[in-house]
Order: structure tokens, then sequence, then C-alpha cells
């Protein structure tokens, strides 16, 4: 899906460990080839040193990583600029999933749908209920804070306007739902950065 990770080197990862006769953890003699992600870190802070400005966009129904880097830069090359902007390492689970896809997931994780919408996740406490716009006043976004059950308990009796559960599917659909506001680097250091990307591969 994306150049960023096809180009990046590998490197041989030890990853397992065993008890010896002693009864201490040892390297076991196992590796493994692995993309070497190290490279991401090196590359965020050539972004940061040089970024003046990040663009903020909200991905739409079904829209691909590589489907906005065409839109925006021109060219699915750049789609590790939206990973990267986004600090995204796992493009499935870290994108936004949409439809059935949602359903499907939320389903697998819970055992279903139903399962989901009836288990808690959380308790929380409002702190600022919602105001709607008005005339003369801005909008002002419901806020809250989590709590443990006692808490919630307490709140059921004496505020209970203020008192929230929140169940897993609510908390699985509102964590997707921030997904979908991303940022994406203005289109003017496109190039800069991809040239930034060569260098670094060429010093590896």
């Amino acid at each position: 899906m994306s150049q960023y990770f096809v180009n990046l080197p590998t490197t041989y990862y030890k990853y397992d460990y065993i008890t010896n006769s002693a009864g201490n953890q040892i390297e076991k003699v196992h590796e493994k080839l692995v993309t070497d992600i190290t490279l991401r870190t090196r590359l965020n802070k050539t972004v940061k040193s040089k970024l003046l400005s990040y663009y903020k966009y909200n991905v739409g129904f079904n829209q691909r990583p590589d489907s906005i880097a065409h839109e925006y830069y021109g060219d699915v090359k750049y789609t590790w600029l939206v990973f990267l902007a986004n600090n995204i390492f796992d493009p499935i689970f870290d994108w936004p999933m949409f439809g059935d896809q949602f359903d499907s997931y939320v389903a697998s994780k819970y055992g279903s749908i139903t399962e989901a919408q009836n288990s808690v996740h959380h308790y929380e406490e409002i702190i600022q209920s919602f105001q709607p716009a008005t005339d003369t006043t801005p909008r002002i976004e419901q806020r809250s804070i989590e709590v443990d059950e006692l808490r919630f308990q307490g709140l059921q009796i004496l505020s209970p306007d203020k008192a929230k559960t929140v169940t897993n599917y609510q908390y699985e659909y509102d964590y997707n739902e921030k997904k979908k506001n991303i940022v994406l680097i203005e289109d003017i250091y496109a190039e800069e950065l991809q040239q930034n990307l060569r260098e670094l591969l060429k010093n590896v």
C-alpha cells in the first residue's frame, strides 16, 4: 500500500528467550528477518524539524490512505506521508473502519453486536453538559471523565444526570470515529520529505 513500508530496510531481530538450568533467562538462538521500523523515528525527527503546518482532514466513507494521497498530493507514492503524520503503524487496525468491516470487528471481539451493546466498557462522570450553539454563544461539547464503579453508583443516587455508562459498542464506535480525524502534511513539503526518506535510506 505504501512505499514507506516497502522501502524500509530489514534487520534480524532476536525475539525469543529460554530459561537455562540455573533458572536464568537467556537469549535463544532464534532470529527473524523483520522490517527495521526504527527508521520511522529518525524520519519523524526530520519532519518535525522542518514542518510548519498541518492540514486537518476528515476521512470519508470507505476512503483509503492511498486514495487520500492521490487526491491531496497527486500521487499514491505519498501514502507513507499520511501514515507518518498520523503515527499509523498498522494500516488495517490504525485506519478507521466502515460499515460491515466495523460491525464484523466488533462482533469478533465481543461475540456479537448485541453483546457489545449490552456490556459495560467503563463508567464516566459528566462534568460539562452539551450546550447547543445560539445566536450569542458557541456550541459547547459534553465533557466527562472516567470513574470507577463505586463513584458511578454514588452518582446514580446523588446526581443521576451526571452518571454515564459507556458500553463496549459505544467505546469502539467513538474510538473509530476519532480515527477519521487525521492531519495531512502540507503538500508543499511532500517532495522535500520524499527526498529526505531517500537520503535516510542511503545511510542505513
